[in-house]
């Protein structure tokens, strides 16, 4: 599981992996102008993090990498964060989940 934007996870030096299937929590946030200040959040899940071509699996997307600061990197990597993002799903239901990978072309399929 990676918490919005996690700063750890997200190096492109330190050549981390996930052991197995990635789970992504993207946290976007609203665009200037919108009422609320609240992010929107979706889970995604990627096959293995790099994806398979030959089942037509995604790899995580170019925007996991960090490039730059962002403002939630180091604050989303708290256990806080994490715990927060787990409680949400306990009480409303597993709308901060998911079931599905991420397929090429912004498809999804059932694990």
């Amino acid at each position: 599981m990676v918490n919005c934007r996690d700063i750890v996870p997200r190096l492109p030096s330190f050549r981390y992996y996930h052991a197995g299937h990635l789970m992504w929590r993207r946290c976007d946030r609203l665009s200037e102008g919108e009422e609320s200040n609240e992010h929107r959040s979706t889970a995604e899940a990627y096959y293995r993090q790099a994806g398979d071509g030959e089942q037509g699996l995604a790899g995580v997307p170019p925007s996991y990498i960090v490039r730059s600061y962002e403002p939630t990197m180091v604050s989303d990597h708290f256990s806080s964060a994490y715990l927060e993002w787990l409680e949400y799903g306990r009480i409303y239901g597993a709308t901060n989940w998911t079931s599905r990978f991420q397929a090429m072309g912004n498809q999804t399929t059932k694990f």
